[in-house]
Formats: C-alpha cells, structure tokens, sequence
C-alpha cells in the first residue's frame, strides 16, 4: 500500500487509483506472493493440527516457522540486531531470534525498501 500510494502521488494523481483499489491490489499481490510460504505454513503445522494429529503447541511454532523464514529472508540484518539489542535476547544465528523480535524488524526493513 505504501509503494503504491508513493507512485500514485509521484505521477500526479491524487485520487486515481482510488484507495480501495490500491488495497485490493496490495492485497492480491501479498497473496501471490506469500502463497508459497501459506501453503507450507499449512502443510506443516494447521493440517496436522486439524487432522489431530498434532497438539497446539507443536502445530503454532510449525506452522509460523515457514512465514518466520520468509521474513528473515527479507529482513535486513541492521534492522534484526537493532531489534534483538532493543529484546535484550541473545541469540547466536538470526534463525535463533523469536518471531516476536523477527516480526517488527521485517516491518522496518520493508518500510525502508520501499
């Protein structure tokens, strides 16, 4: 939403797209984009856990641990040790950082891609 409404206001227009438009296109972008890591999401931790085949606890850091890898992919690494100093958690790889400290350094990383 924010690349977007930078490029509407870059070329001039303030209102055209409209802002519902520019949602439903960030939307349906996210979706395709994050359909891969979903789907693993899905398969990894919600199935079993439907299926009962699997308790809550195991099925939640299962099926987070796809979308935790997506972001860690994306996150810059001044952002993740910005936000691990700020936990004051230690951890020894990023793949060792909670989702509770991946998550805003994720946010941060985008907002200054974009």
């Amino acid at each position: 939403v924010v690349v977007l409404s930078l490029l509407r206001t870059a070329i001039g227009v303030q209102q055209s797209p409209p802002n519902p438009v520019i949602i439903s296109l960030a939307m349906f972008l996210t979706a395709f984009v994050m359909a891969p890591t979903f789907g693993e999401a899905y398969t990894q931790g919600i199935q079993p856990l439907m299926a009962d085949e699997m308790p809550l606890d195991e099925a939640l850091p299962k099926a987070a641990a796809p979308v935790k890898e997506f972001m860690l992919s994306q996150t810059r690494e001044k952002d993740l040790a910005l936000f691990v100093d700020m936990s004051e958690t230690t951890v020894q790889s990023a793949a060792e950082a909670p989702l509770y400290v991946v998550t805003p350094a994720f946010m941060i990383s985008e907002l200054r891609r974009a």
